[in-house]
């Protein structure tokens, strides 16, 4: 059975239920109860191309893999945050040491709305030490998301930074209810 309401297409086969408009579903709940929701805003990209060592206030990205519901701008490094709920935030890639020939320390953030919202530090003596981040954000309806490196405290005064070929910088952005 379906009922169409202004476009919209409500429909059960008995054992799962569908919202769609057209070929497009929004919605999908399965005989098991396990739900689907296959247009839900998210993100992801990498560092690819960068070069050795990338430091950046705000991070853009040398290769944008997914960008469901056009909610990030590699332009400006912003996530703008369609709707209110929580919100997915990771970040991981390898951090250099100063057997690189650089200091070998560092911070990296997530902000929202402009201000720190989570951040780690690295510090490696010699080596590539493979670091990461995540959280989980609640956010209004057109907050703002961003990444930041910084290789060093917030006056970007130390020189680590993060190894920007291949795939090794790996970010994401879901909203997850």
């Amino acid at each position: 059975m379906a009922i169409n309401i202004n476009g919209i297409n409500i429909s059960s086969t008995g054992t799962s239920l569908s919202v769609a408009n057209g070929a497009t579903t929004w919605l999908g709940v399965s005989s098991g109860g396990v739900v689907t929701r296959p247009q839900t805003p998210y993100m992801r990209a990498v560092l690819s191309g960068q070069g050795s060592f990338y430091r950046a206030l705000t991070v853009t990205f040398g290769s944008v893999i997914s960008n469901v519901g056009s909610c990030w701008n590699n332009s400006t490094g912003i996530w703008t945050c369609p709707v209110a709920g929580y919100y997915l935030v990771t970040m991981g890639g390898l951090a250099s040491g100063s057997g690189q020939g650089v200091t070998g320390y560092g911070y990296f953030y997530i902000f929202k709305n402009g201000s720190i919202a989570h951040f780690s530090h690295w510090n490696n003596a010699t080596s590539w030490d493979y670091c990461s981040l995540s959280a989980v954000l609640s956010c209004a309806a057109n907050d703002t998301i961003n990444f930041r490196i910084i290789s060093g405290p917030a006056d970007n005064s130390g020189s680590g930074g993060w190894y920007g070929g291949g795939d090794h910088g790996q970010f994401g952005i879901a909203l997850v209810t």
